[in-house]
C-alpha cells in the first residue's frame, strides 16, 4: 500500500508478532465452545422424545431474553439445539472479542505513544487503524472455516454445512459490526476507558435490545445486529438475507469509523470535553478517592449486570422441577438428594455461579493496581506523600466494597426473581444471607491477585485461569464426575452450598484468614519490589 497506507502490511506483522498468543486464545476459545459443545449433545440429549421434552421447557421468557428466540422447536434436532442455546451468547462473545482487541489496538496504542512513535516514521497515516481493522477483521474472517468444518464434520443430525458454515458467518458477522461499531467509539472519546465503556454498552446494549423484542415486540429486533443475525434460522431455514444486511451494516460502520479517525487530531476525540474543575474533588485528595474515579463507571456496569442476571436466574426457578424430571442427563449434572427440591438444589448451583460471576469485578479492582504501575502513573502517586501500603491499600479496599455490594445485587435480583417465579419463595434475608457466605471465597481471589502482583507481576492475568478453572470444576464437576477433592482446588468448593448444606462459620473463617495471609505476603512482597 502507498499513501496514507502505507506499511500497513508491516504494522499488521508487528500486531500479529506481538499478540499472537492473545489471538490465537480467543480463535480458539470461541470455536472450541462451540465445537465441543456439539461433541456433547448425543450424550446429552440421547433420542428425539428427549429432545422435545427439552423444547417444551425451552418455551420461557427468561430462557428467551437470555439464549435468544427458539426455531425448529417442532422438529428439534442438534442443529436447532445448537442454534437456540449457544449462537446467541457465542454472537454475544465475538462482540466482546471485537470490543477489546480493536480498543487495544487503536486508542489503547495511542494514549500509550505508540501510534505517535509509528506515525513518526515513514508510515502512512492511515496505516495504524488499517492495520487493527486487518487484524482483528480477518479474525473474525476465520471464525467461519472453523466453525464451518468444525461442526459440519461432526455429522450429527440437522448439522449439514451449509447451517455449519452459515453458523460460522454469523458469529463471525456479529464480530465485524461491533468492530466497526467500536472504532467509531474510540474515535468519539479521547481514552481508552471512554472507548471501551462505549464499546461494551453497545455490545451488552444491543444484546437487551435484541431480548425486549424476543419477549414483548418483535420491532425491536430490526434495532439490534443480534436481532438480524438470529433470524437467520441457522440449521432450520438458513436464511441469508440478513446475513448480508449485518455484512453490509459491518461495511458501512467500519468505513465511517476510518473516516473520523482521519479527520480528528492523534490523541484527541470528537467529542467535546468536559472543562474539568479549577480544583480537584477532595476526593480525588486520596489514593482510594482517585481509585474509585477510575473505576466507578465500570463497577456501575457490573453492578447493574449482575442484578439483572440474578432477576434472570431467579425467574427460571419455577420450572426447574419440570426440566430436570424431563430431561435424564440432568440427573448427571446435578443429582438429587433427599429433603430437598430440586429447585433448592438449582439454587445452591446459581449463588456459586454468581459468586464467580462477581469475582470478576473484584479482582479487577486489585489488578488495575499492577496497570497503572505499568503506565507509570502508579510512580507519579508514590512520589507524593503516598507510601505504598497506603496506595495498595486503597485498592485492596475498594475490592472488598466491590466484593459486598456485587454479591448483594446478584443476591437481590435473585430473590425478586424466584418471588416471581416461585409459589411459596424464601425471604429476601435468606437469598441475601445465602449470597454473602461467598464473601469470603471472592477475598482469598482477589489475595491470589495481590501476592501476583506482589511476587511476579508479569504472572498477575494467572489469577484469571485460576478463576475460570474454579468455574469449570464447580459447573460442570458433576456432569464429568470429577473426583470430590477437586472442589477443594478452588475456594468456591470450601463454602457451605446453602441451602442444600447446613451453614458452617468454621470454613469460612478459614478462608478469610487464607485471604489474609495472602493479603500480607502481597503487601510485603510489593513493598520491596522495584515499580
Amino acid at each position: 500500500m502507498n499513501g496514507a497506507g502505507k506499511r500497513t502490511w508491516t504494522l499488521v506483522g508487528l500486531i500479529l508478532r506481538r499478540d499472537r498468543i492473545r489471538l490465537s486464545l480467543w480463535l480458539f476459545g470461541i470455536s472450541a465452545a462451540s465445537i465441543l459443545t456439539a461433541i456433547a449433545f448425543p450424550g446429552l440429549y440421547g433420542d428425539s422424545t428427549e429432545r422435545q421434552q427439552l423444547a417444551e421447557t425451552m418455551i420461557n421468557p427468561a430462557v428467551t431474553a437470555m439464549v435468544g428466540p427458539g426455531h425448529g422447536l417442532q422438529d428439534y434436532h442438534y442443529g436447532a439445539i445448537m442454534a437456540h442455546q449457544m449462537l446467541g451468547l457465542t454472537l454475544l462473545a465475538a462482540a466482546v472479542m471485537s470490543v477489546l482487541l480493536i480498543v487495544r489496538y487503536t486508542r489503547t496504542d495511542e494514549e500509550d505513544g505508540r501510534t505517535e512513535m509509528v506515525r513518526s516514521l515513514a508510515v502512512g497515516r492511515a496505516a495504524p487503524v488499517l492495520a487493527a481493522v486487518m487484524v482483528v477483521g480477518g479474525l473474525n474472517v476465520l471464525l467461519v472455516p472453523v466453525h464451518g468444518v468444525g461442526m459440519g464434520a461432526l455429522g450429527l443430525e440437522g448439522m449439514d454445512w451449509n447451517g455449519s458454515f452459515l453458523y460460522g458467518a454469523a458469529i463471525g458477522g456479529a464480530g465485524l459490526i461491533f468492530m466497526g461499531l467500536t472504532l467509531i467509539a474510540s474515535q468519539l472519546v479521547d481514552n481508552t476507558r471512554g472507548a471501551l465503556g462505549l464499546g461494551m454498552l453497545a455490545a451488552g446494549g444491543f444484546y437487551v435490545v435484541r431480548a425486549i423484542g424476543d419477549i414483548s415486540n418483535d420491532v425491536f429486533n430490526y434495532f439490534s445486529p443480534y436481532g438480524w443475525l438470529l433470524k437467520i434460522e441457522v440449521y432450520v431455514t438458513n436464511q441469508w438475507t440478513p446475513l448480508i444486511v449485518t455484512a453490509a451494516a459491518a461495511l458501512l460502520v467500519t468505513a465511517a469509523g476510518m473516516y473520523l479517525y482521519m479527520r480528528r487530531d492523534l490523541g484527541s476525540g470528537l467529542l467535546p470535553q468536559r472543562p474539568g474543575r479549577a480544583k480537584a474533588s477532595p476526593a480525588l485528595l486520596s489514593p482510594f478517592g482517585l481509585a474509585w474515579r477510575l473505576q466507578r463507571m465500570t463497577l456501575a456496569i457490573w453492578l447493574g449486570a449482575l442484578f439483572f442476571l440474578g432477576i434472570t436466574y431467579g425467574s427460571v426457578l419455577g420450572d426447574v422441577d419440570v426440566y430436570f424430571d424431563e430431561i435424564e442427563y440432568m440427573a448427571e449434572f446435578l443429582p438429587p438428594i433427599e429433603g430437598f427440591s430440586l429447585a433448592e438444589q438449582f439454587l445452591g448451583l446459581i449463588l456459586v455461579i454468581m459468586a464467580i460471576i462477581a469475582a470478576i469485578p473484584v479482582i479487577m479492582q486489585v489488578t488495575k493496581l499492577y496497570a497503572e504501575e505499568k503506565k507509570v502513573r502508579a510512580e507519579i502517586v508514590t512520589s507524593l506523600a503516598v507510601s505504598r501500603y497506603k496506595l495498595m491499600a486503597s485498592y485492596v479496599l475498594l475490592a472488598v466494597i466491590t466484593s459486598i455490594v456485587m454479591l448483594f445485587a446478584s443476591a437481590s435480583g435473585l430473590a425478586l426473581g424466584a418471588a416471581y417465579s416461585l409459589d411459596e419463595a424464601e425471604s429476601f434475608a435468606s437469598y441475601v444471607g445465602a449470597g454473602m457466605t461467598y464473601l469470603p471465597a471472592l477475598w482469598v481471589m482477589a489475595g491470589v491477585a495481590l501476592l501476583l502482583i506482589g511476587l511476579v507481576p508479569s504472572w498477575t492475568s494467572a489469577v484469571w485461569g485460576y478463576l475460570f478453572a474454579s468455574f469449570v470444576i464447580v459447573y460442570m464437576g458433576g456432569l464429568f464426575q470429577f473426583p470430590d477433592w477437586t472442589q477443594k482446588i478452588s475456594p468456591f468448593g470450601f463454602v457451605p452450598g446453602v441451602p442444600v448444606e447446613d451453614f458452617e462459620l468454621l470454613p469460612l473463617l478459614g478462608l478469610t484468614g487464607t485471604a489474609l495471609l495472602l493479603g500480607i505476603a502481597g503487601f510485603m512482597s510489593y513493598r520491596r519490589r522495584d515499580l
